[in-house]
């Protein structure tokens, strides 16, 4: 699911078992039909001279339904996302940018 990259500061087995948690309580609580499809994690540019990084960026590629306003969900996944991998790794989340790869329409 995931791409491992060489600047990683945490496992990428640890990203993914927060990202899972979140998308199960995101979907449990707002929306259903908001699927993780794949994800990327990196340090920014100019904080890759340091070799312990407290400061990262993440890409989130998903696939969401047209049941509300894309835009909100966006914004209520990157609060979570952001809340939860500071709470459990100590990192500095900079950016979250969520990419809808797939639009899933209910019948």
């Amino acid at each position: 699911m995931s791409k491992q990259k060489k600047e990683w500061p945490i496992h990428p087995s640890i990203a993914e078992i927060i990202l899972t948690i979140c998308f199960e309580e995101y979907s449990r609580k707002f929306d259903r039909h908001l699927s993780l499809l794949q994800y990327n994690f990196g340090v920014p540019t100019e904080q890759r001279k340091s070799r312990r990084s407290s400061i990262v960026n993440l890409d989130l590629i998903v696939a969401a339904s047209l049941t509300q306003s894309l835009l909100k969900k966006c914004e209520e996944l990157q609060q979570m996302v952001k809340k939860e991998f500071e709470l459990m790794t100590g990192l500095n989340v900079k950016d979250i940018r969520i990419y809808i790869k797939k639009v899933i329409v209910d019948p």
